[in-house]
């Protein structure tokens, strides 16, 4: 597979967001990594702030503390480029021109969570017409698999079923 201009993005993997519904996917992250040489690895690292509107609508105060943002052990990537967001999507200004710079047109989705900051980042490329593929063996919800699964099920709705990818192995031929 020809994975010229292309990157990995890894969304949110961050100790504030590794519990029990998610504590796998670190470890099958560093797994794919290993296995395919991806020519761009990008990783989200999501910072809540105090004023932000998931403390005050959602009263949400998840990822305030330097430790839940911080990446599990192993994860902290020196080939990567890492990408602060302080909103569901990873499509920052700083995400945008550094595709722009690096060429990159297509995109292989990794992380947590899959109904909402991974579905978010999947629709908003798709929308600046950008081929995205979410690797559904590498994403979770820390809701769950129900919000796992609805996540894929609107993701299907939005971007395609053709862009949902759900045996990696197969699909990279590894």
């Amino acid at each position: 597979m020809n994975l010229q201009h292309s990157a990995l993005i890894i969304i949110d993997v961050q100790k504030g967001f590794i519990n029990e519904n998610t504590k796998h996917i670190p470890g099958k992250i560093t797994d794919l990594i290993e296995k395919v040489k991806f020519e761009h690895i990008i990783q989200t690292r999501f910072i809540n702030k105090p004023d932000s509107p998931y403390v005050n609508i959602l009263n949400w105060t998840g990822l305030l503390t330097r430790e839940e943002i911080s990446f599990p052990n192993g994860l902290k990537l020196n080939n990567s480029l890492i990408i602060d967001k302080y909103y569901y999507s990873a499509c920052t200004k700083e995400f945008l021109d550094y595709i722009a710079k690096k060429k990159i047109k297509q995109f292989f989705l990794v992380g947590i969570n899959t109904d909402i900051c991974v579905l978010k980042t999947a629709v908003d490329l798709f929308e600046l017409n950008y081929r995205s593929y979410v690797l559904t063996e590498y994403c979770g919800s820390t809701s769950g698999q129900k919000s796992h699964e609805a996540g894929l099920f609107i993701l299907r709705r939005f971007i395609g079923d053709k862009q949902i990818i759900t045996n990696s192995e197969k699909y990279f031929n590894i």
